[in-house]
């Protein structure tokens, strides 16, 4: 092969808490100097000021032996600060000077590479150098990339998921079959940005329901450090409505083929699973299952089902996807120099067709950590809830909702399957850090040819207003600029990269220096100049 193999990441269990059995007596401790070891690492939770990640996060502290810090305070050795948002690293990186073992929750440019338009361009450009990737869907950005999709929906009637680029948690998500069909429902947002992939027509089924499965991937440090965990539990998440092959007059039933959880949680045949507090998931039937029930069901139904080909092809997902996705990470860190500081959780939404082969669907920066569920109450339960309103008309938390989980009145109680699932990820998350993970199998964190790329870039200045010029690029390619390939054609691509679409960030400033990958278009577009077809630059 002309390029070296692909790295080879560790698949790790995602560890649970330590059981009674497990942990030892104070005395014990005491001798070992466990509880000394462990509490010199904390976990600050000041920025997770909503419900979404803050009790996961104290019950993995807990379960770890780790110090909560969730105020403000002097910067100390082995603290670990969660954020939810990439903009909270400029209040962080301060804080993390001078201090060992001093750990950030994102990565700078994390964010706007996930997003939906970026990371679909940087497949598309990475695909030369690393691929193919038979598990991406066929996918079209808009709206650069409309008049290519309007040809391929013309040559057969196909139907296609439309994502808007404004949308998120199923918000906006639509099935269409032509062109025709597209503008109608969409003509107004298509200049807005989005994507449009091939819907995948055939999923596995488990008694008769599609579903899709949320893999948890943990990364920590940069470069030669970097350390990368594919945790072996996750979610399954279910329609709710039995699944119909898609035709046109279906493709409205939404319960029956999108499997967002944020929309099937509000229909009325959504099954909730155990309460944790009975120390049972009881999500055999639930619509939200922990991933090893689903596999044991999966195994049941369908006994050509084989486990390990299975996390074979989990494996080569995550490791081509960090292939493609880690250096422009780092080169977008680079001139915050805490690259080797960062780790995060990343949410990787797989979908298996019925020949059980992976179909990524999207990548989540930000997997949700929530632990509860929203529970629609009965008439009987509101009069009963509105009887302990506290005073001032304020209620109680185990009183009436109105928040936008559910239209209806609601309570909200934790949710099983997300308590065990999600403590465990973070836990493999705290462990990674602390160096209780056993690591095996972890190579070169990035392919060469991308890598190469990248680090030119970086010599080049790391910024767009650097490398991106007109100057540095005809000195970049000055070993091929010939007869076929001037520097007017490098001006030309300049000029058409600069009236056309950008990429999308979500960081507003802070992180937001992407233009390692604009650069890589441009040196994209002009090898097509010179070599036809998708030839590198």
């Amino acid at each position: 092969s002309e390029f070296p193999p692909p790295p080879i990441m560790a698949l790790q269990p995602a560890t649970p808490p330590l059981s009674d059995e497990e942990v030892l007596s104070e005395e014990e401790d005491a001798i070992t100097g466990e509880v000394q070891r462990r509490k010199k690492w904390r976990l600050n939770t000041l920025a997770c000021t909503t419900k979404s990640s803050k009790a996961v996060l104290s019950m993995a502290a807990e379960a770890r032996r780790w110090k909560e810090v969730d105020r403000e305070g002097k910067g100390k050795h082995g603290m670990v600060y969660y954020i939810m948002q990439g903009r909270e690293l400029e209040t962080v990186i301060p804080k993390m000077k001078g201090f060992k073992r001093n750990y950030v929750s994102r990565y700078p440019g994390m964010g706007d590479m996930c997003e939906k338009r970026n990371f679909s361009k940087m497949m598309a450009l990475a695909a030369p150098f690393l691929g193919p990737f038979p598990w991406w869907p066929t996918t079209f950005v808009l709206p650069e990339q409309l008049p290519e999709l309007t040809e391929e929906m013309g040559r057969s009637p196909r139907i296609w998921i439309v994502k808007p680029e404004d949308g998120s948690q199923g918000d906006g998500i639509f099935l269409v079959q032509s062109a025709k069909d597209l503008h109608a429902r969409a003509s107004a947002r298509l200049s807005l940005g989005g994507v449009v992939q091939q819907y995948l027509g055939k999923p596995l089924l488990l008694r008769g329901l599609k579903f899709d499965l949320r893999l948890y991937v943990v990364l920590a440090g940069s470069g030669e450090d970097l350390r990368c965990v594919l945790c072996d539990e996750g979610l399954a998440r279910f329609c709710t409505e039995p699944y119909e092959a898609p035709a046109l007059k279906n493709l409205h039933k939404v319960m029956g083929h999108l499997t967002n959880y944020s929309l099937n949680k509000r229909a009325e045949n959504f099954v909730h699973g155990g309460d944790p507090f009975m120390g049972d998931l009881n999500d055999e039937e639930a619509s939200k299952r922990s991933l090893a029930t689903a596999l044991g069901q999966v195994e049941e139904e369908y006994p050509e089902f084989d486990r390990d080909r299975f996390w074979a092809g989990m494996r080569e997902v995550v490791e081509q996807v960090c292939g493609v996705v880690l250096p422009v990470v780092e080169a977008s860190a680079a001139p915050y120099g805490i690259a080797n500081r960062c780790f995060q959780i990343l949410g990787f939404d797989i979908m298996l067709d019925h020949k059980f082969k992976p179909h990524l669907l999207e990548i989540n920066n930000s997997p949700s950590l929530c632990i509860d569920e929203a529970m629609a109450l009965t008439p009987e339960e509101v009069a009963a809830a509105k009887a302990l309103s506290a005073e001032g008309g304020r209620r109680k938390r185990d009183g009436i909702c109105n928040c936008m989980d559910m239209q209806q009145p609601h309570g909200h109680k934790e949710c099983a399957v997300d308590v065990a699932v999600k403590k465990a990820v973070v836990c493999t998350a705290l462990d990674l850090l602390s160096g209780d993970l056993d690591l095996t199998g972890s190579l070169e964190p990035r392919p060469w040819l991308l890598g190469a790329l990248v680090d030119k870039w970086v010599a080049l200045g790391g910024t767009w207003a650097r490398a991106g010029t007109g100057g540095a690029l005809r000195r970049h390619l000055a070993p091929v600029l010939t007869q076929q390939l001037t520097t007017a054609d490098v001006d030309i691509v300049l000029r058409a990269k600069k009236t056309g679409p950008q990429f999308a960030s979500q960081s507003r400033g802070f992180g937001a220096e992407f233009g390692v990958v604009e650069w890589m278009e441009v040196l994209t577009a002009v090898g097509v100049r010179k070599y036809g077809g998708h030839g590198p630059a």
